[in-house]
């Protein structure tokens, strides 16, 4: 199979892809703008993302089907995304629809979906194999950014009941993942219970837990020419502040594990050295990296069973998906993190 070929979603997740008809999607677009130029499709997996002409310049419009995320749960996401907004982050504005809500639902033939819209962030993705845009200096930024927005989630005190996003138990691959996973994949099933059991020993106190990003790879956020722009909060959840510190690392491409390794540890320092620019970094929380990047191999891993369709994956996927399984097998993080001196 051909390194350029998309991934087959899964049938459930093709079912779902059937009912975006360009017909509901230009519906879901006027909700917000009267302009004739037709929506966009840009590269997401879990939503449907379009790009879009708004009243106040190039924005986002993303469709989000029920089964992934409720109203309500969309509803704190752009509450969240908003107050971050106003604190002086550089987070996208969220647009009201043209009757003012925060997001509108249209309804499919296959079941309802959730649409919002944002500004469209000006920038460039970085690029982790070119140096000019992935180096100290990118990684430092990105680390007192990540410090800003926990100080934000932590000065806020938001709790489930005041911010209604799930933990990172309640997500969907952590609820499901025994279903999604095949039953004769023993030594994967056993490993997720392992770990979750591990999880369930880490303290969640105010100063180490709290509502994040969640998925801070870097595809979601932009250099700009002032700096860092973050965006995709779809993830957010309340879960350990050192996760946030481990995904823009975890998504490295991959490579030979001592270059991986090498990579990894002086990313870790450089984000580190941003983080504490801000805030404290409590040295305890690089303890659990290696458990942390476990488990986002089990949700990754996870995530591929209910999103693609596994027997035909690209070739570039499939070495993705054989070394994590090898990785949670054998019980071994991507890279091993925690020391930053």
């Amino acid at each position: 199979m051909t390194e350029n070929l998309a991934p087959r979603r899964s049938i459930r997740h093709r079912s779902i892809e059937e009912a975006i008809t360009p017909e509901l999607v230009e519906g879901a677009a006027s909700l917000w703008s009267d302009r004739s130029r037709p929506p966009a499709p840009l590269p997401a997996v879990q939503n449907f993302v379009y790009a879009i002409q708004h009243a106040r310049g190039p924005a986002i419009l993303r469709l989000t089907h029920e089964s992934h995320r409720s109203l309500p749960e969309v509803e704190a996401e752009l509450r969240w995304v908003t107050e971050l907004r106003e604190r002086g982050l550089p987070v996208p504005t969220v647009y009201r629809s043209l009757r003012g809500a925060l997001c509108e639902i249209v309804q499919s033939a296959h079941g309802r979906f959730v649409v919002a819209a944002f500004e469209r962030l000006a920038g460039e993705e970085p690029d982790p194999e070119d140096p000019a845009r992935w180096n100290g200096q990118t990684l430092e930024q990105l680390g007192a950014l990540i410090a800003r927005l926990h100080q934000s989630s932590y000065d806020a005190a938001w709790r489930p009941a005041t911010m209604g996003r799930r933990t990172w138990r309640e997500e969907s691959v952590a609820q499901n993942f025994h279903f999604y996973v095949p039953v004769e994949e023993t030594g994967v099933h056993d490993a997720f219970d392992r770990v979750l059991q591990e999880l369930d020993q880490l303290p969640c106190m105010r100063d180490s837990y709290g509502l994040i990003h969640a998925d801070l790879n870097h595809a979601n956020f932009f250099l700009t020419p002032t700096g860092l722009g973050i965006f995709d909060f779809d993830d957010s959840c309340f879960c350990w502040f050192a996760y946030d510190l481990l995904v823009p690392i975890y998504h490295f491409p991959a490579a030979e594990p001592d270059v991986m390794e090498a990579r990894a540890q002086e990313a870790l320092r450089q984000i580190v050295r941003g983080y504490e620019s801000i805030r404290r970094c409590n040295r305890q929380w690089l303890e659990w990296l290696p458990l942390l990047s476990r488990w986002r191999d089990l949700l990754i891993y996870g995530f591929y069973y209910e999103q693609l369709e596994i027997a035909v994956l690209p070739d570039r996927l499939r070495r993705n998906f054989l070394a994590m399984r090898d990785r949670i097998e054998t019980g071994r993080p991507i890279a091993n993190l925690g020391d930053t001196r």
